[in-house]
């Protein structure tokens, strides 16, 4: 049974990537140090030490939370940037494949609004998140270059779902509108490209199976890109059937750098996976509300960074 180390192993998407693993025979090494304070990226000898005897890196332990990064820009670098660093310096002389997870917001807003944004897109990071996991995402292409890393970047467009553990908007939505009909929401009109988690997940492991995307960027994303009040007019349909909601902007959630838009071009990925989503906006959505009814009307949301 071959074993996937993945970092970062108790937070969304990597819950869903773990699912996916398992589902298709591969034994998980899980580093998280939210659950446990001695598997941190930042310590390389920790990394080093649990990297032994694996044949996968799943490498997805980040600070993402865009907003924190304001407050806290060192903490963001340690982690997105040095962890990084760190996972490729115990790959060195290890025949291990690595997939990093990078974002799409490393690529700032689409400079062609009404084309689809592809690996060539200029790289034009507009938050101290993104700067840090731009950091990243070059240096496995330098330790690829320089040291023979069998390591893909994956530039993931937004992922939802259940099981989200950052106040992002779709969450963030879903609260608001479990507790009232007035949502408070900050710029509605930036429009993102959204895959439902599982979809996220199964191409996640699609690219870590895929050995031709070695030393490459491949976009992640339904190729459909949503506005904010799109989104919150949709899940008021689900949740408020029949009543009037109204939107308010509130200036304390602008951000002061925001992206306009993002639309993936995920023809690479298809290319050489065969990749595309099952799950719609709609159906998506509402499997989230589902999940959040079911979780007690709460998100399980995580504490800032220190």
């Amino acid at each position: 049974m071959e074993k996937v180390f993945v970092s970062g192993s108790d937070g969304f998407l990597a819950g869903h990537v773990i699912k996916e693993l398992n589902s298709r025979g591969y034994m998980v090494i899980p580093f998280d140090n939210y659950t446990d304070k001695r598997q941190d990226v930042r310590d390389y000898k920790a990394v080093e030490t649990m990297m032994d005897d694996v044949d996968y890196v799943c490498h997805l332990a980040a600070s993402p939370y865009i907003p924190w990064g304001y407050d806290a820009p060192q903490h963001f670098f340690e982690t997105n940037a040095n962890g990084t660093l760190n996972i490729l310096q115990a790959a060195i002389d290890r025949d291990i494949r690595i997939v990093y997870w990078s974002t799409s917001e490393v690529y700032g807003t689409s400079q062609h609004p009404d084309k689809p944004m592809d690996e060539n897109h200029p790289l034009n990071p507009h938050s101290t998140y993104a700067a840090s996991k731009l950091a990243g995402d070059r240096l496995c292409y330098t330790f690829h270059k320089e040291h023979d890393i069998d390591v893909t970047v994956m530039r993931m467009f937004n992922n939802y779902g259940p099981g989200e553990t950052w106040p992002y908007v779709i969450p963030e939505i879903i609260e608001q509108l479990s507790k009232g009909t007035t949502l408070h929401l900050g710029n509605i009109n930036a429009m993102r490209d959204f895959t439902y988690a599982e979809d996220g997940a199964r191409a996640s492991v699609d690219v870590m199976e895929c050995t031709a995307l070695s030393g490459q960027a491949v976009n992640v994303g339904s190729g459909i890109s949503y506005s904010v009040k799109y989104l919150a007019d949709l899940l008021a349909e689900i949740m408020r059937p029949g009543e009037r909601v109204n939107i308010l902007t509130d200036e304390n959630r602008l951000r002061p750098h925001d992206v306009d838009k993002l639309l993936c071009n995920p023809g690479k990925l298809e290319f050489f996976t065969g990749w595309r989503p099952s799950v719609g906006i709609r159906e998506g959505l509402e499997k989230t509300v589902e999940f959040f009814y079911g979780n007690g009307g709460k998100w399980d949301y995580r504490g800032k960074p220190k």
